[in-house]
C-alpha cells in the first residue's frame, strides 16, 4: 500500500464568492483564509489548480521549501557539497555564490533545488 499525503498540509482550495468568505470561516478546523495583496483573498488560476491535479496524479510533484534569492543555501550534493553561500538567481535552477575568502573571490555555482538546503532568511 501506498501512503498518500497532501500536497499542501493544512490547506483547501475553494471556488467561492466573496459574500461566502465567512460561511468558509466557520467550518470547524478553519483558521483563515490566504490573503493576497490589499488582503483580498489570494486566488490560483484554473490552469494552475489543473496543473497540480495532474502532477499530483502522475506523482511528479513534491512539496519543497520556497527559496527567495538572498537567502543562505547550504550545497547538498554535487562537487560543492557542504559549501554555503547566497542565492542570487532561480528558475529551473539556482545559481549559488560561494566565496573564496582566502583569496577574496566568489564564484556561481548552479545547483538543481534538490541540490540545496536553504540555512535561514533572506540577507538584508
Amino acid at each position: 500500500p501506498t501512503l498518500q499525503l497532501p500536497l499542501f498540509p493544512s490547506y483547501l482550495f475553494v471556488q467561492i464568492e466573496k459574500e461566502q468568505r465567512s460561511r468558509v470561516l466557520q467550518v470547524p478546523g478553519v483558521l483563515a483564509i490566504v490573503g493576497g495583496t490589499g488582503k483580498e483573498p489570494a486566488t490560483l488560476d484554473s490552469t494552475e489548480i489543473e496543473m497540480l491535479r495532474a502532477g499530483v496524479q502522475l506523482r511528479k510533484v513534491e512539496p519543497h521549501p520556497v527559496i527567495h534569492v538572498g537567502q543562505t543555501a547550504l550545497i547538498r550534493r554535487g562537487p560543492f557539497t557542504g559549501k554555503s553561500g547566497i542565492v542570487v538567481r532561480k528558475k529551473g535552477a539556482v545559481r549559488v555564490v560561494l566565496t573564496l575568502e582566502v583569496i577574496m573571490r566568489s564564484i556561481a555555482v548552479e545547483c538543481d533545488l534538490s541540490d540545496i538546503a536553504i540555512m535561514g532568511n533572506r540577507a538584508s
